[in-house]
């Protein structure tokens, strides 16, 4: 689903802007913890999804998404059991969570506890090999690494305007990373959609959840076509090209 881009709408100001420029070299830039919400709203977004999307203390890498249309969260997390085994779980929350807490915070009036507790929640967990969750682990630890600002979106001249983007139906994409008990966060900039690298990662992401869904386990022939596309993404950023 991740690879099924939102609407792009161009308005056009007549505005004057200086050169602003957009470099490609990242997909992922620096968000807060709070799944780049401020304030009460973030925290309260962080504590009613976490407990209820990712439940897992020995997490290593977990990616939240948020869709406008169909109106759902999902999310990936790779974790480990008490015996060593490397698993992901997968999960669907169907209407999406993220809106109803900010309908909450933007004035509706119900009760949200009622709400969230009311949503679906489709789960599948499946063992992860012990070379794909390394392999997992070194992407997410390449996408988040060295993390900066997202830079402003280039506006566009046309007939003395300045045109700037307006995208629907859009795809929030929020991924973190723990290590000795520091958590990396990046969320991937809407400008970024329509990039090689994201349909990349995006592909990824798919084969992820698909893996998830079948639950087939180690014998899954799609693993080993999943570690070749998280290597040569992995390189692919590591090497900035």
């Amino acid at each position: 689903m991740i690879t099924k881009n939102g609407a792009v709408v161009t308005a056009a100001f007549s505005l004057l802007v200086g050169d602003w420029c957009f470099a490609h070299e990242a997909l992922f830039y620096k968000a807060s913890r709070n799944y780049d919400e401020e304030g009460s709203a973030g925290t309260v977004l962080r504590r009613e999804l976490e407990s209820r999307m990712f439940s897992h203390p020995m997490w290593g890498e977990r990616l939240y998404l948020s869709y406008d249309n169909p109106d759902i969260n999902e999310t990936l997390e790779v974790y480990s059991k008490p015996d060593g085994s490397r698993w992901l779980d997968y999960r669907r929350a169907i209407p999406s969570l993220s809106r109803l807490i900010r309908s909450r915070f933007f004035g509706a009036e119900f009760d949200l506890k009622r709400k969230l507790d009311a949503v679906r929640i489709v789960d599948h967990e499946v063992a992860v090999p012990e070379k794909v969750a390394s392999e997992i682990k070194s992407l997410w630890r390449t996408m988040l690494s060295g993390l900066a600002k997202p830079p402003p979106e280039e506006p566009k001249e046309q007939g003395g305007l300045v045109t700037r983007t307006i995208y629907l139906d859009v795809v929030v994409i929020i991924a973190f990373a723990k290590e000795d008990n520091t958590v990396r966060t990046g969320s991937i900039p809407m400008n970024m959609h329509k990039t090689r690298v994201y349909q990349e990662f995006g592909t990824m992401v798919d084969d992820l959840v698909k893996a998830s869904e079948r639950g087939a386990g180690a014998k899954d022939p799609i693993w080993a076509e999943l570690t070749k596309k998280m290597r040569n993404l992995r390189l692919h950023l590591g090497s900035g090209s």
